[in-house]
């Protein structure tokens, strides 16, 4: 009775099959379970001596303790196994077994996880996910199973990164040029990495390399592959597109890039993020992209750091309030923090210009930051009264009244904590 479960789970395995395209058929199901998907009949291979699925089913009433199952979907027919654990311990018997790991091609496997991506690879590369039939599970291979953000909880095959993209690169052709989505979110995944300096650590060239692969997939989507039902939606795509241009213009700028290429980049985030906030100007996504695009105009031009830095907080903060997961709230209030310092570190050489707009804008945030440390997750109620207060004075200063959105701030001051007095604005 010592014996494991996946020791038990080998040996049936080892004994009972012995039919090689049925072997890798099995393993073939082992792996797509592990993700907790089926896996399509279509994708079976052909059939030499005796159709695949028969063999199958045989097996099925065989050992069916090993949980090979049979599914019906909405008239479709797939094979599983009954729980994604069984998967795993299969995959995990192959690499402690030599032999095993050779017969399917999986030598280089450096641990059990790896192996699993490398079955999961092969899967990948099936030409019958090039069928239409096939969509939904081969555009999965980007969506989820080989898709790199970590921040949003896709980082089991981070380690693997250069492979996963190639496996995504050696998908059907076919799919490449009729998926969005295969496109697009391959192309986040190149953002991603290229983001994330301290995960990854790559060289500038190579950021700039899958920041630019990344701009080409998005595009090629959009231009060349027209929407279906179902598909990428032009505002996912100009959304993504607008974040890829403003991290290629930021990685450009920080290796030398010229004036004219860096403005260049400026107007192309512009345009694709003025598409995606005609096609939705409340998307929580566009709002944030349309902050960061006016951070970067402020960034190259300091007379609009102080507006800018108003409109990107007005908009945050009324964000903030729409979504209060712990999670959001912390990516938004980094914006609004990289806002605020724009204002009182480029707008601050202004504190005592002869512009009085300027250096109250630059007041009223010093006023409402004043003895906040960390401002990470602080939406705008979460200042101290005392300084949303003087923060709502300064801004009641004539000078500063014909901008709208020092008058958009003063008022969400002013409903938070005069409430009575709001009828004034109206």
């Amino acid at each position: 009775m010592s014996e494991t479960v996946q020791s038990w789970l080998f040996r049936q395995f080892q004994s009972s099959v012995v039919d090689p395209q049925l072997r890798s058929t099995l393993v073939d199901i082992a792996a797509i379970s592990t993700e907790r998907r089926p896996l399509p009949e279509t994708m079976l291979p052909a059939t030499v001596d005796w159709p695949v699925t028969q063999k199958l089913e045989d097996l099925r009433t065989m050992i069916g303790a090993m949980g090979l199952i049979r599914l019906r979907l909405e008239g479709d027919r797939y094979w599983a196994l009954a729980h994604d654990i069984l998967g795993r311990y299969l995959l995990n018997a192959i690499y402690y077994d030599r032999s095993a790991r050779e017969e399917f091609g999986f030598g280089e496997a450096s641990n059990t996880e790896h192996l699993r991506f490398l079955a999961l690879r092969r899967l990948s590369a099936n030409p019958a996910l090039g069928n239409a039939s096939n969509r939904e599970i081969a555009e999965d291979f980007a969506v989820n199973i080989f898709k790199i953000d970590p921040d949003h909880g896709h980082g089991t095959f981070v380690p693997y990164w250069r492979e996963a993209l190639a496996a995504l690169d050696e998908m059907p052709k076919l799919l490449w040029q009729t998926s969005r989505a295969l496109r697009h979110h391959s192309a986040i995944s190149r953002r991603r990495i290229a983001k994330d300096k301290e995960l990854f650590g790559l060289p500038e060239s190579e950021r700039l390399d899958l920041l630019r692969r990344a701009v080409e997939d998005i595009r090629f989507a959009l231009d060349m592959i027209p929407r279906a039902e179902g598909e990428e939606s032009d505002l996912n795509l100009y959304n993504s597109l607008a974040r890829a241009y403003q991290d290629l213009h930021d990685e450009a700028a920080a290796t030398g890039a010229a004036t004219d290429e860096l403005e260049r980049l400026r107007g192309l985030a512009r345009d694709a993020t003025r598409r995606a906030f005609q096609l939705n100007p409340d998307s929580p996504f566009v709002v944030e992209t349309y902050a960061r695009s006016l951070l970067g105009e402020a960034k190259a031009n300091p007379l609009k750091a102080a507006g800018n830095a108003i409109e990107v907080l007005n908009l945050i903060y009324l964000e903030m309030e729409r979504d209060r997961s712990a999670q959001r709230r912390y990516e938004l209030s980094r914006l609004a923090e990289v806002a605020i310092e724009n204002l009182l570190v480029t707008g601050g050489r202004h504190r005592n210009s002869d512009n009085p707009e300027i250096a109250l804008l630059v007041a009223a945030l010093d006023a409402l930051t004043h003895d906040v440390p960390d401002l990470a997750g602080v939406g705008l109620g979460d200042f101290p009264v005392e300084n949303r207060l003087e923060a709502a004075r300064i801004l009641s200063n004539p000078d500063v009244q014909s901008n709208l959105q020092a008058v958009r701030m003063l008022y969400a001051l002013t409903c938070l904590d005069r409430p009575s007095t709001t009828v004034a604005f109206f």
